[in-house]
């Protein structure tokens, strides 16, 4: 999504089975826009370096709110360091998500 604004991603299944692998592999990958909802997706039977949600280039006010991912996931959500702040919140595996930086709402 470039640039996005106010969409609502919601309800979808992202699987990479077979796929080539590369450094990273994203599932919804998200550069510039703000203010909007990814929610209650499933990510599964993924490939290496894979980040289910991934903020990039200054994105920003997004809501991630109860994704799921399976244990072949790196990630629920990543990024470059330039996102602004989200609302981030009952992903799952917790244990899965990358480290939050100052000013990231707390999964």
């Amino acid at each position: 999504m470039s640039n996005a604004h106010f969409n609502i991603v919601t309800g979808n299944t992202i699987s990479t089975p077979d796929a080539p692998s590369g450094v990273n592999n994203f599932g919804i990958f998200l550069t510039g826009g703000a203010d909007n909802i990814i929610a209650d997706n499933s990510f599964n039977n993924t490939t290496g370096g894979f980040f289910c949600i991934y903020q990039a280039s200054s994105t920003t006010r997004n809501t991630i709110h109860g994704n799921i991912g399976d244990g072949t996931v790196d990630a629920i959500v990543g990024g470059d360091g330039s996102a602004g702040q989200s609302y981030i919140s009952d992903n799952h595996p917790v244990t899965n998500l990358t480290t939050a930086a100052s000013n990231d709402t707390t999964p």
